[in-house]
This record gives structure tokens, sequence and C-alpha cells, in this order.
């Protein structure tokens, strides 16, 4: 997660990245790279934010702000399991952990998961994107517990705005589990159906039974996940994304 921690020292002159400047995406980039002390940090509508810091004591090396496992790693695991498993039985889908992705000029976050559509198996985009922007994913997703108050706040708000089709929030320390789609460029909440599944509009058959992975009730949530696999909107999504791949 976040970047890699074997690189040069920082040249003296590049300054710090620091928390709260406002900066453009180059700017950001460049003493993000340059910066050997930041572990992880995100650039959310022109502002820094340094997630973790490299710290040596004794001559010893040690990160600050350890990740908690019981109200990050752990929910952030199943998470990733769950898409992971989407897409092993979805061609052209590819599920991820952390990572920066340059989503436009002001915004370069670090989400926790991402899912997307490889380009080859997507119908040709009428979007024209900068060389220097990343392929944005159609899902994200952020396992928050101190950080609910960002990432439903000034990520929403970037998520919204750089057209993130689908963005799941949830919030470790109260259980709750948001999912919004955007619908006429605004967010809107997913409403469960009458089973309390959750079903992703981008993602046919990505269907989430929140109340057992709350319980972290895996084989629950794989039993619920293997019945929208076997739907028939995703059988006709995964035709259509090989019928895609196959013009190309």
């Amino acid at each position: 997660m976040g970047k890699l921690l074997d690189r040069q020292s920082r040249a003296p002159t590049i300054p710090p990245l620091v928390e709260g400047d406002r900066l453009t995406l180059d700017e950001y980039w460049r003493r993000y790279e340059a910066d050997e002390e930041v572990v992880r940090a995100e650039l959310i509508d022109g502002v820094v934010y340094v997630n973790a810091r490299r710290a040596f004591a004794n001559g010893q090396e040690a990160i600050a702000s350890p990740i908690s496992g019981e109200d990050h790693g752990d929910p952030l695991s199943l998470i990733q399991g769950w898409l992971a498993y989407y897409s092993a039985y979805t061609p052209g889908v590819v599920s991820s952990s952390s990572f920066s992705v340059r989503m436009s000029e002001r915004t370069a976050p670090e989400p926790d998961a991402v899912l997307r559509i490889r380009p080859a198996f997507q119908e040709p985009s009428t979007v024209a994107r900068s060389s220097s922007l990343d392929q944005l994913p159609e899902l994200v997703v952020e396992v928050a517990n101190s950080s609910a108050k960002r990432d439903l706040g000034p990520k929403f708000l970037a998520y919204q705005a750089v057209g993130i089709e689908e963005y799941i929030v949830w919030q470790t320390v109260s259980g709750i589990i948001d999912w919004f789609v955007l619908m006429q460029s605004k967010y809107e909440p997913l409403k469960a159906d009458a089973e309390g599944i959750l079903r992703s509009p981008t993602f046919p058959g990505l269907w989430l039974d929140g109340a057992a992975i709350r319980e972290s009730d895996m084989a629950k949530v794989f039993e619920v996940l293997n019945l929208g696999l076997a739907s028939t909107e995703h059988v006709a999504f995964a035709a259509k994304l090989r019928a895609n791949a196959a013009k190309k």
C-alpha cells in the first residue's frame, strides 16, 4: 500500500509535502515522489492530506499512525475478497487495493479498493482524458474509521465531481455501509432490495449482503454473490464485455 520506500532522499530544492497545502496536481506529484518521509498521501480537490509518514528513532524506522486491524485492516480484507471474487468471474473486470489514482487536475486519492473495467473491454468513449491522468475506476470503496469525515465530505464531493459511477463508504465504528450511485451528476443512495441485498447497477451481479459482511460471515457474502453471478443480468453483462473486446 502507498508508495515505495526505497527512494532517494528529497532534493533540497523540492519542498516537503505538508498536510493542508493547496497544490496543483503536478506540484503535488513532484513533492510526493521526492519526500522520503511521506508513505501515503492524497490530493483531494487541490488540498493535501498526509495519511502516514516514516520516522526514525534510535536508528530504526517507524511509521506513524499505524493502521488498525479490527477497524480498518480486517474489514478492508473482506471488501477486497468480495470484489476479487466478482472480478474472477467477470471478463475484463479488475479489482485492486490501495494505489494512487490521478483522477483530475485537482484530485489524486489513494482509495482503499477499486473495481474497474479494462479499456479493451469497454465501449468506445467520447470523453478525452489528459495523458497525465489515469483511467477512472467505475467503483471506489473507502473503509472509514477515523477518516469518515473526509470520506463522506471532501472525497465524496471529489469523486462525484470527476464522475466515479459508484462509491461505497463502510464506517466500521458505526457499522454503516453507504453505497452511492451517480445519477445526473449527483450521488444518490443505493437502496437494498426486500431481502436486504445491495445490487450494483454498474456491475450487474455484484450483490452484497451488508449484514453478513458486517458480521464477517464471508460464507454468506459469497453465497449471495454467487446468486448475483448466476443472474441473467450478469450473464448478459459478461457477454457484452466479451463482445466489446472482440471488436478491438
